[in-house]
C-alpha cells in the first residue's frame, strides 16, 4: 500500500537496475489499483501510516526503505521501542501538507503491526521480506523483553455506569425560554441556537451511549450503522450491523435492542426530523410544502454531527468523536478524571462483555455478542472479574464464613 501523497516515482529504491525499478513502480501501481475495494478504511489508513512513518525514520538515518535491509528494519524496531521521535510529512484530507511529530514508546503490537506493513508494501512491489530474519526477530523480543506484551486495555463504562452518564430525556422540542421573543434579534437567535444544540446533542448521545453498549459495537460501527437497518417486528427490534472488523465480507449480524434503547432512538429521529423541517421553514417554504416533504430520518446515518447552529448534518458522525461524546458525558456526570482519561470508544464494548460475564455468560457467548474471532480477546476483558470468581476467591469466601 503505498501512500497517495506518496508516488512511486518519488520512492527511494536501492537499485540501479532501470528495468527493476521500473518493475517495482508498476508492481506498486497495480496493487493499489486492484486493492483499492480490498481493505476496510482503517486498515488501509493504519497501512498507509505506517510506510510513511517508515520511510520518514529511513530518510533520517540514511536508510533505503524499499527493499529495507534486515538490519535497517531490526534498528527500527529498536528506535520504535525507545520512542525515538520522527517527523512525517503527509496531506490532510483537504490536499494540504502536514508535518506531524510522532514519538512515544510504542508497544510490542504497535511494532508488530509496523512490520506487517513494511511486509505488505514489500509484497505489493514484488519484493522478498523476511520478518524471521534474526536482526528483526532478535529485537522483537528485545522489546517485547524490555516492555511486556501486556497491552493497555480501555476503562470499562458498566451498566451502573452508563445509566449514571446517561443524558437525561428531553422534551418533544427544545426549551425554549418565551422571553428570549422580547430580545434583539441577533440575541434571540444565539439562545435559540445554544438551546437547539444542547437538546438535539443530548437526544442523540443518550441514542448513541446506549446503542454502543447493547450492540457491543467497535466505535467505526457504531457511526456506520443506518437507520433503514433498524428491523421492527411484533417480537421486539434488531440493528443489523452490516459490516465488522471481523466481517469484511459483510456477512453482518442482527444485534436485539431493548424498549429503552428504542425509545431514545425514536426520540433522536424525531428531533432530527424537526430539525429538517425548521431548517426548510427558515428557507421560506410554505408550511404545506415542509410538512408534504419526505423525513430525514427514515434513511440515512443514524448517529450524525451537529452544527454549532443547532441543526443535524447529512453526514455521519465521525468514528473519532465517539471517545470525545463518552469523555464529555463522564465529566458531566463527575467521575473522576483518571476514569475519565481512561475512557475509549472500546469503553461500552468492554463494559458489556464484562457485564455479560457477570451474568454467566461463556467465552464462546462473549464472542458471539461481540464478534470476536479470537477467545483471547474477550477473556482478556474479563480477566479481572474472572480471577474474582476463581477457585482461590470462592475458597476465601467460604473460609472466611462468607459463603455459608
Amino acid at each position: 500500500m503505498i501512500p497517495p501523497s506518496t508516488p512511486p516515482t518519488a520512492l527511494p529504491i536501492a537499485t540501479e537496475d532501470t528495468d527493476a525499478h521500473a518493475v517495482i513502480e508498476r508492481n506498486l501501481r497495480r496493487h493499489a489499483e486492484i486493492s483499492i475495494d480490498s481493505y476496510a478504511k482503517n486498515t488501509k489508513r493504519a497501512l498507509e501510516g505506517d510506510t510513511r512513518l517508515f520511510q520518514a525514520w529511513c530518510a533520517k538515518h540514511g536508510h533505503c526503505p524499499l527493499p529495507a535491509e534486515p538490519r535497517a528494519v531490526g534498528d527500527f524496531v529498536k528506535a520504535m521501542a525507545a520512542g525515538e521521535v520522527v517527523t512525517v510529512t503527509s496531506r490532510d484530507r483537504h490536499g494540504r501538507p502536514r508535518t506531524r511529530r510522532l514519538g512515544g514508546v510504542r508497544r510490542p503490537a504497535t511494532i508488530e503491526r509496523y512490520l506487517a506493513s513494511i511486509a505488505h508494501w514489500h509484497r505489493a512491489a514484488g519484493l522478498a521480506f523476511d520478518r524471521t530474519h534474526s536482526e528483526i526477530r532478535q529485537r522483537m523480543r528485545g522489546a517485547r523483553h524490555k516492555l511486556g506484551i501486556r497491552q493497555r486495555q480501555a476503562r470499562a463504562l458498566r451498566w451502573e455506569e452508563i445509566l449514571r452518564i446517561l443524558p437525561p430525556d428531553q422534551p418533544a422540542q427544545p426549551p425554549y425560554d418565551p422571553f428570549w421573543e422580547r430580545l434583539h434579534g441577533e440575541e434571540r437567535g444565539r439562545r435559540k441556537a445554544a438551546a437547539r444544540l444542547q437538546w438535539l446533542t443530548s437526544l442523540r448521545d443518550r441514542a448513541l451511549l446506549l446503542v454502543a453498549y447493547e450492540t457491543l459495537c467497535r466505535r467505526a460501527e457504531l457511526v456506520a450503522l443506518r437507520i433503514e437497518n433498524i428491523l421492527r417486528a411484533p417480537d421486539g427490534v434488531t440493528v443489523f450491523v452490516e459490516r465488522t472488523k471481523t466481517d469484511q465480507a459483510g456477512e453482518g449480524r442482527h444485534r436485539p435492542l431493548r424498549r429503552r434503547t428504542v425509545a431514545a432512538i425514536d426520540a433522536w429521529r424525531a428531533a432530527m426530523d424537526w430539525s429538517e423541517r425548521e431548517r426548510l421553514l427558515g428557507q421560506g417554504r410554505t408550511r404545506r410544502a415542509v410538512v408534504a416533504a419526505p423525513s430525514v430520518a427514515d434513511q440515512g446515518p443514524l448517529f450524525r454531527s451537529i452544527h454549532r447552529s443547532g441543526r443535524v448534518r447529512d453526514a455521519a458522525l465521525p468514528a473519532s468523536t465517539v471517545p470525545v461524546i463518552l469523555k464529555r458525558l463522564a465529566a458531566a456526570a463527575g467521575m473522576e478524571p483518571e476514569a475519565v482519561a481512561g475512557l475509549s470508544g472500546h469503553s461500552t464494548r468492554v463494559g458489556a462483555a464484562q457485564d455479560l460475564r457477570q451474568a454467566g455468560a461463556s467465552v464462546l457467548d462473549l464472542q458471539a455478542e461481540g464478534g470476536w474471532r479470537d477467545p483471547r480477546m474477550p477473556g482478556r476483558y474479563t480477566r479481572e472479574l474472572d480471577a474474582k470468581q476463581g477457585a482461590m476467591a470462592r475458597l476465601a469466601r467460604i473460609q472466611e464464613g462468607e459463603g455459608e
